[in-house]
């Protein structure tokens, strides 16, 4: 879309008022709890011994709560910049190719024998070319978002399945210390991966709440012709948005090769859609202008969960990929339903 000039002097955007997310995030909060509670119920029932009427409580042990936060940790990362996307009104499916890329980089590197922050700059520098790129196509070629990271999501993991030959790169004996540390490294009692969802979500959620810059993106992706005349430089919020994206998705596929010592072209097969669905279960909106990084990050951690417990119920596995699709429809109506009520 082209846009006219206007004069430097024109009315700044005033405060956006946005609709409370409080009540939403609340409500996931809820799901999550509801569905903690099924998981444990149906794996109980699943684990229950014929000969003596007995059943575990595996799915509520400490070790495998901690196994679905550092798993929600890594999807959860990516959610975060796809947030920031969709509030600005568009659409980021390139993080799955992106979190591979940079898992491949990473362990690339370190099995050359390079330094970790070497490795780890690489990483992040790989998904702010793959953001940018997106960024350039969306404004300046003027894609729709969902082609241009579509496509950049299968050159992303193209790239990755190049770079290793399609082999699982092992980095455990070449960085003991940082494969270590996000296998099973714990500060405070928390693993290192949620402690970085922690830092990146809350961080994210300052700007977005107390910044000019957080103002400006919610007042693109509500009206993006209004932004422009208020004075907002509506591309550079879009750049912004991309850019960071792609850099968390990098960190995300970092997290990734550390907690699993490893770089696969095949890693995080899925997350795109899954990163878009935790983001509107957390209460962001398809149309853009709302949106919520504490929510969005309880919806990652709702998915995770979904996942986690599927694969220990006996039988339900199998159906893992058509419940998740069904929950990821579900989602995405209850939201056309929201944006309905609300344009009224």
């Amino acid at each position: 879309m082209t846009f006219q000039t206007v004069p430097q002097n024109a009315a700044q955007p005033t405060k956006i008022r946005r609709p409370p997310l409080r009540v939403r995030e609340l409500g996931v909060i809820g799901v999550l709890l509801l569905e903690i509670a099924l998981f444990a119920f149906l794996v109980h029932r699943s684990t229950i011994d014929p000969a003596t009427g007995q059943g575990d409580w595996l799915f509520l042990e400490k070790q495998n709560l901690l196994a679905i936060v550092v798993d929600a940790a890594v999807i959860g990362i990516a959610t975060v910049g796809v947030t920031m996307v969709i509030i600005a009104g568009g659409i980021d499916l390139s993080v799955g190719g992106v979190i591979a890329l940079a898992g491949v980089i990473t362990a690339g590197m370190l099995r050359a024998g390079q330094p970790i922050p070497a490795a780890v700059g690489a990483a992040l520098l790989a998904g702010i070319a793959v953001g940018a790129s997106a960024a350039a196509l969306v404004t300046f070629v003027e894609l729709p978002p969902f082609i241009a990271t579509l496509a950049l999501m299968l050159i992303a993991r193209g790239l990755a399945f190049v770079l290793s030959g399609g082999a699982d790169w092992s980095i455990g004996d070449k960085a003991p210390l940082f494969t270590d540390a996000f296998g099973d490294g714990r500060l405070l009692g928390l693993p290192y991966p949620a402690l970085v969802l922690i830092v990146v979500a809350a961080l994210c959620a300052w700007l977005l709440a107390r910044t000019a810059w957080g103002r400006q993106i919610f007042a693109v992706g509500g009206n993006e012709i209004g932004a422009h005349y208020a004075g907002v430089d509506v591309r550079r919020i879009k750049w912004s948005v991309y850019v960071l994206s792609g850099a968390l998705a990098a960190l995300a596929g970092v997290v990734y090769a550390a907690k699993y010592g490893t770089g696969r072209s095949d890693a995080a097969s899925g997350y795109e859609l899954d990163a878009v669905a935790a983001a509107v279960v957390g209460g962001a909106s398809l149309a853009g202008g709302r949106g919520s990084i504490i929510g969005a990050v309880l919806g990652a951690v709702i998915f995770t969960t979904l996942r986690t417990g599927l694969s220990q119920v006996t039988g339900a596995s199998a159906y893992q990929d058509v419940i998740v699709g069904m929950v990821v429809i579900a989602a995405v109506v209850v939201d056309r339903l929201i944006q309905r009520r609300v344009n009224r």
